[in-house]
């Protein structure tokens, strides 16, 4: 049996969701940012399964993965004993 982990959204990964669509609805209209975002929502919603991928970034914790997502997007994200929690969306155009 596979196990599944449940995925949580960090307050700055809701954030950077938001922003996100903004950005591309102001660049490429409603629909296209709508698109976008459902497809990385569901890539993120992919770590449920198999969610130790993606490499190790260096930080002071030594647990932040990261992941590509349509070369475009970074997902950075920790993984526990009880779940995956998407910590950041780093948007390529636009760092913080």
């Amino acid at each position: 049996m596979i196990r599944t982990y449940p995925v949580i959204f960090s307050v700055q990964a809701r954030r950077d969701i938001k922003a996100l669509a903004r950005l591309i609805e102001h660049d490429q209209g409603a629909a296209v940012a709508l698109s976008y975002i459902q497809r990385l929502r569901a890539c993120c919603f992919s770590l449920q399964t198999f969610p130790k991928r993606g490499h190790f970034l260096d930080d002071a914790n030594g647990n932040v993965r990261v992941i590509g997502f349509e070369r475009r997007v970074s997902i950075h994200f920790r993984v526990t004993d009880a779940e995956v929690v998407i910590a950041r969306l780093l948007y390529a155009v636009r760092q913080p």
